[in-house]
Order: structure tokens, then sequence, then C-alpha cells
């Protein structure tokens, strides 16, 4: 069954950065502002904290040490609720953007959140896994002869590690491929790069279909992979 999910995931990733790939070139879709929330990154942080203290309280139920097993799944506990705060933050900014982006024709940020949903789902069932696992340590249920099921619970947690690190790479890959796309300047028939006009003309905010003023995008190569709100963070 792990090893469905993982293809699944995977081949998901793949997809969307072909997705990205094809789309570098179009001119009705814009990607230059495309940029995950900072939330992600601490997430990531809590997420193989709850993957290294359930390998550790294995370790610990193998050599009958049951108040450790019992603080270790205790801990992962806690980092497995802050997670879900975390990711709830990066999820809500990513909706913002993706509402916003619609009106421009944006689109990756709706797959990144559909992505971040379907692991955040699957999230959900570790969480229940690790909640029985936790009544199970504090009646001291596990040693070095009963601890299947917190060897399970701890290798669905490793899944999961695993796959948003998989996950992240293929964000920040598709992010990579949009800046570099964006460095690329147009070459003259002698191979010079022209010119650009020493006098910017104004952008003046355009305004969609519902009424909304939307604000112009940054330029791609100023747009850093991560960013502390709803909207891209430039570069100093």
């Amino acid at each position: 069954m792990l090893a469905s999910l993982g293809v699944f995931f995977l081949a998901s990733m793949i997809l969307f950065v072909l997705y990205i790939a094809t789309r570098l070139g179009s001119t009705q879709t814009d990607l230059r502002s495309y940029a995950l929330p900072l939330s992600f990154l601490w997430s990531t942080f809590l997420l193989v904290g709850v993957s290294v203290s359930l390998h550790y309280a294995v370790v610990a139920a193998r050599a009958d040490e049951t108040l450790q097993v019992f603080r270790l799944c205790g801990l992962a506990s806690l980092f497995a609720a802050l997670f879900f705060v975390v990711q709830s933050h990066g999820m809500y900014v990513l909706m913002l953007r993706s509402l916003g982006a619609s009106m421009l024709g944006l689109s990756p940020y709706a797959f990144t959140f559909l992505l971040a949903f379907v692991h955040a789902m699957h999230v959900v069932g570790g969480v229940i896994a690790l909640v029985a696992v936790v009544g199970q340590a504090w009646r001291q249920q596990y040693d070095h002869e009963r601890h299947w099921g917190l060897v399970f619970c701890a290798m669905y947690w490793h899944f999961l590690d695993a796959v948003w690190l998989v996950m992240l790479g293929g964000f920040v890959l598709s992010i990579a491929l949009i800046q570099r796309s964006a460095v690329q300047l147009p070459t003259t028939d002698h191979g010079v790069a022209p010119a650009k006009a020493s006098i910017a003309e104004p952008q003046v905010p355009a305004e969609s279909a519902m009424g909304m003023v939307v604000a112009p995008l940054p330029a791609a190569s100023s747009v850093a992979p991560w960013s502390l709100s709803g909207v891209s963070k430039p570069l100093s």
C-alpha cells in the first residue's frame, strides 16, 4: 500500500514539474510570481522531528525503556500537532495566492495547494495511528517483544517524511526552472542583448472582472523561492 502511494505522489510531482516546464514559454500563463510559503520550510523540520522521535521510541522499546518510549511518543505528538498548525497557515497562503492568481491566468498555486492537501490527508491517518501508539505507551504495553505497532507507526511517518521531501524538492525545482528561464534575455542578430529603455512606463494596476484591483507582478528574477506572506517577497 505504501509503495502504491509513493508511486502516486512521485508521478504527481513529475507531472507538476513537466507542467511548469511546458508553460515556461507560454504567453497566457505568467509564472514569475510563483513562490512557496515560508511555513513549508518550518513544517518540514517538524515532520522530520516526528520521524526522529518515533525512531528513537522504537530503539527505547527494544531496550525495555517504557518511560522513555512514552516521552518520545509524546514528543512526536507535539511535533505532529505543530505541523498541522504551521502547514495550515502555509496552505491558507497558497489558497489566497491561488484565488488572486486565477484572475491573471496563474495555476501553479492551485496545483501546489492540491498536492499539499492530499499529503495532509495522509498525515491525518498518521496522527490517528500516533494517538493509538501514545495510549499504548502510556499503559506501558511496549517492550522488546511487543512493539510492532510502534514500528509500523514509525514506518508510516518515515514514509510521509520522504514523500514530503520529494514534493518539496519538486516545488523548488519548478521555481529554479522559472527563474532560469526568466534570466535568459533575448538577443539581437549580433548576439548582444538589447538595451533596456532608460525610462520605464508606469505600471497601472489592472482591474479584474470581479471589480478587484490586481497589482502588477514583480519580475521573475526578483522573486524569492520562499516568502513570508500571501505576496511573493522580492529579494533585496
